[in-house]
């Protein structure tokens, strides 16, 4: 007994989708006088198996229940509230990759990078920031902040680290606001940082830092590129500078790879490139690419920590770096320090 060469019907797969585990006898008993033969039967039912043309069929076994089931209208009901939802999280953010800052000048304007400046670390000077802010204060400078301005050594990866705030998290948020209020509209621009922004994410998923930040100035949470146009009636000189915490290849031993990388590979329209992190205060002025190009990496106030000592060095250089901006010829001199800048 065969096929006879015809095709199964539609009633045949129906009976075979509502009862799966049927045998032949019972598929016999279904379609009395079927021409169907067993092997016929076997090899349909493996074909339905792996092909089912009407969805898996669990009827004969299902209960009537009030099980509740999803009303939303499937994903395509998410798309427009999640739009809206990213739509507002994007305006309610103070964070921005690229920004333009028009000073009105006739005078050259000089920018202090300060990064690493480590508030509330056992291992960090007090006085010696102390005397940082007020010689910027006195030479007149703008700011720039480039990370780590705060310890916030709450990480809990060891005690030994967790130790080495002398002040609590909060003691080191509250003298951090005040020296931004303190530097006002001094602080031209700053930037995300491991210290706080990292890890204050890492702990609760936001950073009060780059809130702090973003509430004051300019701020970066990422790479970001700042254009500063000098001006004066209709004459201006225009300079962009990419600012982050750290550059991806910069180190101890070559603090100024990435800057000149990311000059290099990623945007050739920087002038200039200012990173800390590494604590190795570095600058070059070089030409590539047909522009002159410079490159500067901050040290840092925190000279006793016994990580670096251990680490990278025990000398711990403490210049932070001061750039000056042509407001009538497009030239950025760089100086190591504060000294060199008033000298």
């Amino acid at each position: 007994m065969g096929d006879r060469g015809s095709a199964w019907t539609d009633l045949e797969w129906r009976w075979m989708a509502d009862f799966p585990s049927g045998t032949y006898d019972d598929f016999l008993a279904a379609f009395p006088g079927t021409t169907r033969s067993r092997k016929s039967f076997i090899n349909r039912r493996s074909e339905f198996r792996r092909n089912n043309p009407f969805g898996p069929s669990f009827d004969h076994l299902r209960a009537n229940s009030d099980k509740k089931v999803d009303a939303s209208g499937g994903w395509r009901a998410w798309v427009e509230p999640m739009a809206r939802m990213q739509e507002l999280d994007a305006a309610s953010r103070t964070d921005q990759d690229y920004a333009r800052i028009d000073l009105e000048t006739e005078q050259d304007i000089a920018v202090a990078l300060l990064s690493d400046i480590h508030i509330g670390s056992w291992s960090t000077d007090p006085r010696l920031v102390e005397r940082t802010i007020d010689a910027v204060l006195d030479a007149g400078c703008y700011v720039a902040l480039l990370g780590d301005a705060l310890q916030m050594a709450i990480r809990l990866r060891s005690v030994g680290e967790v130790m080495d705030n002398q002040m609590t998290s909060r003691q080191q948020f509250a003298a951090l606001s005040s020296l931004m209020d303190e530097l006002g509209p001094r602080v031209l621009w700053s930037t995300h940082d491991n210290h706080s922004v990292a890890r204050e994410e890492d702990a609760i998923g936001w950073s009060p830092y780059a809130e702090l930040m973003g509430r004051h100035t300019i701020y970066h949470d990422g790479i970001g590129t700042i254009e500063l146009r000098l001006y004066e009636g209709a004459r201006f000189v225009s300079y962009r500078i990419a600012s982050s915490h750290k550059f991806r290849g910069s180190t101890g031993r070559n603090p100024l790879a990435g800057q000149k990388a990311y000059m290099r590979l990623e945007d050739q329209d920087v002038d200039v490139a200012v990173a800390g992190d590494v604590h190795k205060p570095a600058l070059e002025v070089y030409y590539e690419g047909g522009r002159r190009r410079v490159a500067v990496n901050c040290g840092t106030l925190q000279t006793n920590s016994i990580y670096a000592r251990r680490h990278f060095s025990v000398n711990a250089r403490t210049d932070m770096p001061v750039l000056l901006f042509g407001a009538r010829e497009k030239r950025v001199t760089p100086f190591m320090d504060l000294k060199d800048f008033r000298a």
